[in-house]
Order: C-alpha cells, then sequence, then structure tokens
C-alpha cells in the first residue's frame, strides 16, 4: 500500500498525468530548460526487485514513464541513476514558481544512501529569486514509487506515491515478554538521532526516540530574514514518563548510527508470576561507542542486531503499557557507505576539491604522472547498468596504457579496467617533495582488488634496488568494506585523495 503526497505547483494547467505504483525507481532523467526549468521527466520504474529476473528487461520489469513534451536546442538532458533495488529515492525537492507561468524551476533527489543528484532545472538567479515556494515530497520510512502531477509542453505540478520498504529492512525478533500493547514505529533510513530511557520499580518503564526524516528549512538565528537546513526529526515514545528525568543517549554527528543492542529481562510479579519486562538496555553505535547502562542488569541477557556482518537501525518495536516496557524489537538495514580519512598532500592555493559520490561499482582507473606527481586521474563509474566518467587534474587527458608524452621527466599513463565482479578494496599512498611547489605531492598509487591483483599508478613503492624513499606513506582501508567512490583535491597534480567505503554485505 502507498502513501500519496498532494501535488506541488500549478494544479490546473496542463495535463493530469499519474504513474501509479511500482516496487521502485532505478533512473530519472531530467531535460533542464533556461528559462522554464524542468522541461520534461523520464523515470524509469521497476516492477520486480529480484535482479535475476529483470535481467536485461526480461518479462517487461522495466517501465518507462515519460511527462513535459518540449524539446530542442536549448535543453540540456541530465540523468541520476540509481543503484536499484540496494538504492532507492526518499524525498524530492525544489521550487516552482507561482505567478505567470506556473511552472517547476528546480528539482533534486535524496536517496536511502544519503546522495543527492545536482539541483536539476534552470540556475537563473534571476528567475529563482521571482516569487517562487518550496516543493517538499516525502513520506516517514518510505521509498519512491510513483509520480502524479500535470504537464504539458513543461512540467506544471510534481507529486509522489512511497511506499513502506520491506525487501531491504529486516526486523528483529522481539526480546523480552509477551505482555503488553505492541507498538512499530516503523523505518527511517537515516537512523536515530537521539533517545531517552526511563526507570521505576526494578523495570524500565519509558522510552522515546528521535528519528531523523530529510531536512527543512528553518528561519536562521544567525543572520537575519535568512534560513538555516537543520534535520527533520519526528519523536515516538512508548510507556510513562518517569518520576525521575530519563536518561539521554545522542549520536555524535549525523554519520553515526545504532548498530546493536544488549539488554536484560526479568520476572514481573506485578503482572504476572510467568510475565517478563526488560531490566537493562545498553546501545552500540557505528563509532564504537556504547551508551550507559540503562537500568540494571537483571535476569536473561539477550542481544538485538541485524543479520550479516554490518547493518544499520532504522526503527524499534516493541510491547508496553504505561508503566512498564516488556519487550523491544528493531528494523536493520545494509550499513550505508560512508567518507574515509582523505590522504592529504600539498596545498598550492588553487587546487579544487571534487566529490565522486557513491556508485554501484567501480569499472575503469586511468591515471597520467609525471615524476614526482600524479598529474591526471580518470574514474569511470557504473550504476544499474549506467555509466558515469569523471577526470581530475592538471595534464588535461590521461592516455591509454603504455603511452608517453615527450616531456622531461616523460608523463606515462596507467589503465585499468576491473570485471564485473571485481571492486577495490584498498589504495597505498606514497608522497614525495615536489620542488615546483615546494609541498608534497601525491606520487604513486597502488589499488588491490578483491581478484588478487594490484593496479599500481606512478611510481611504485620501494623495491630491490630502488632509491626512492617516500616522504609519507598511507593505506586507505577498512577491514570488510569495499570502494564506491572517491573524492580529493586537484590542481596541476593530485594533492589529496579519500574514499567512500561500503560493507561487504550479502545478507
Amino acid at each position: 500500500m502507498s502513501t500519496n503526497v498532494e501535488p506541488c505547483g500549478d494544479l490546473e494547467k496542463g495535463k493530469a498525468f499519474d504513474d501509479g505504483a511500482y516496487d521502485g525507481v532505478s533512473k530519472v532523467i531530467v531535460g533542464e530548460h533556461p528559462t522554464h526549468g524542468v522541461a520534461y521527466l523520464k523515470i524509469e520504474y521497476m516492477k520486480d526487485k529480484d535482479k535475476k529476473k529483470r535481467k536485461n528487461n526480461k518479462d517487461g520489469n522495466l517501465v518507462e514513464k515519460q511527462h513535459g513534451s518540449i524539446r530542442g536546442q536549448q535543453i540540456t538532458e541530465s540523468v541520476f541513476a540509481l543503484d536499484y533495488p540496494n538504492e532507492y529515492i526518499t524525498w524530492i525537492s525544489g521550487r516552482f514558481i507561482t505567478y505567470v507561468n506556473h511552472t517547476v524551476l528546480q528539482l533534486q533527489f535524496m536517496t536511502s544512501r544519503g546522495r543527492s543528484s545536482e539541483e536539476f532545472g534552470t540556475h537563473s538567479t534571476e528567475r529563482v529569486a521571482m516569487d517562487t515556494e518550496d516543493i517538499d515530497l516525502s513520506a516517514d520510512g518510505t521509498e519512491l514509487v510513483g509520480l502524479h502531477g500535470r504537464s504539458g509542453d513543461v512540467i506544471y505540478s510534481l507529486g509522489a506515491r512511497f511506499a513502506t520498504v520491506s525487501s531491504v529492512h529486516k526486523p528483529s525478533y522481539l526480546k523480552g515478554g509477551s505482555y503488553g500493547v505492541p507498538w512499530d514505529d516503523g523505518v527511517y533510513n537515516e537512523g536515530v538521532s537521539k533517545l531517552w530511557v526511563g526507570e521505576g520499580d526494578g523495570h524500565l518503564s519509558y522510552i522515546k526516540f528521535e528519528y531523523c526524516n530529510g531536512d527543512v528549512w528553518v528561519p536562521s538565528t544567525s543572520q537575519p530574514g535568512d534560513f538555516d537546513k537543520i534535520k527533520k526529526l519526528i519523536p515516538h515514545s512508548h510507556g510513562e514518563d518517569p518520576q525521575e528525568e530519563p536518561k539521554e543517549f545522542a549520536m555524535l554527528h549525523v554519520d553515526e548510527y545504532i548498530t546493536s543492542i544488549e539488554g536484560t529481562y526479568n520476572d514481573d510479579a506485578d503482572v504476572s508470576p510467568t510475565e517478563r519486562a526488560l531490566t537493562s538496555l545498553k546501545f552500540k553505535t557505528s563509532q564504537n561507542r556504547e551508551s550507559m547502562m540503562f537500568g540494571k542488569a537483571v535476569g536473561a541477557k539477550f542481544i538485538i542486531k541485524g543479520e550479516g556482518v554490518y547493518t544499520k537501525l532504522v526503527g524499534f518495536m516493541g510491547k508496553s503499557n504505561l508503566n512498564r516496557l516488556f519487550a523491544l524489537g528493531a528494523h536493520f538495514t545494509v550499513a550505508p557507505p560512508r567518507r574515509f580519512a582523505v590522504v592529504k598532500g600539498g596545498d598550492t592555493g588553487n587546487g579544487i576539491d571534487w566529490d565522486d559520490g557513491i556508485h554501484g561499482r567501480v569499472r575503469l582507473i586511468k591515471a597520467a604522472s609525471r615524476w614526482p606527481s600524479i598529474l591526471a586521474i580518470d574514474f569511470q563509474y557504473v550504476d544499474d547498468g549506467y555509466e558515469y566518467r569523471i577526470l581530475y587534474g592538471g595534464f588535461g587527458q590521461v592516455m591509454e596504457k603504455g603511452d608517453t608524452y615527450a616531456v622531461s621527466p616523460p608523463v606515462f599513463a596507467h589503465s585499468y579496467e576491473l570485471y564485473a565482479d571485481e571492486y577495490v578494496t584498498s589504495v597505498e599512498v606514497g608522497m614525495l617533495k615536489n620542488y615546483d611547489h615546494n609541498t608534497l605531492s601525491i606520487a604513486m598509487l597502488i589499488m588491490k582488488t578483491n581478484r588478487g591483483r594490484a593496479l599500481k599508478f606512478g611510481r611504485d613503492p620501494i623495491g630491490p634496488g630502488s632509491s626512492v624513499t617516500y616522504a609519507k606513506k598511507f593505506v586507505l582501508q577498512e577491514r570488510g568494506h569495499k570502494i564506491v567512490g572517491f573524492f580529493g583535491r586537484s590542481s596541476e597534480f593530485l594533492e589529496e585523495l579519500g574514499v567512500h567505503l561500503e560493507p561487504i554485505n550479502d545478507a
């Protein structure tokens, strides 16, 4: 069953459309017009989350819908592809103009992996500065399964249908007793921001959670007339407020999340000689932190965690009455990718920061190097069959492997294509002094893969007979994770490099 979010924009102009509800979205293609904004939309829906069944669109599992008819040389077409079914759209934001031409000026999509698309539509500050209103399409703990609205030459209004995500969120069994009224907070992909636990009469009597669910704009406290973007918090509480102030446990930043819960339960004679209630809880997070022990560890022990090695808690459920917590369980999903520590080299003062974001897999890596620096690096990614190519660095073009460029010292090119089942597990970085800029630069990269290959760029590590001594060496790696994207800074050479990591999880 899906939740309908009413359209934002002009509710009379154009012709109504309704795509219905599908299992999910694999790709969004947006036609951008410098004046009208969002000229047209093409949406690829999926009818089956089973990858094997939907391969090559067998049995018609891929359905494309188009809205908006304007075409021409002024139109720029942009693609936002998702790693379906592991990634899905959770929120659509944007702006629409409120007078004369009532059109959707801008749209942006946010996914379950915390990834955001670019702002599609017009980038004219004059158009955006006109009388406009926000587009905010989302529903708590859900994924986008369909669009509706009104269109003609362009898009005049947009609404959405969202459905509860069940295929990737797996609930744990309830731990504790069987008494009490059951409750289920649902699923919030961004997880828990803060929680409180209250005690009473030897048992836990109260619990409250604040879940993160997208962003909202609020009046700025530091810049009058401006707005600040903050997290939208959804509270859920269960049990009875205790006489004493509940104790609190908060995540330290947006990337931290709960991974497991330890607790105890004991007989509760006040209810029944055979009934049990919770006596203690302790929460563990992705940053290897633990909460305090809420309550006292009396009775039988239990652990609540997801299936697989790396999982994230995205919602709670349980049983309670007015003054007792009798049981607790949780919804889990595969842990999201995250940014890893960046290797910092030199800083010429004119470097440009870049971030490729998170992708389904890395397909091809090329680099050009000239002693003592990696000059340029070229990544090609694959997301649900759609390929991206992103080039960074000062050399401007990366040649095919084996080519050289006739300068002194020469420029060397390296190129490696990864197999469909191959991924990068670590990156070794060697740094040398760049005397032209009086700073350190990245001179060598070795990327190791799950197939045992070592992809070498620039200078090799110190070996027999080598006279090279690196000023610094680092390894970007975390056990049980693979690399799904890169970020860094480039000027005339590669100054910094970091990676996005995703758990290798077959759960």
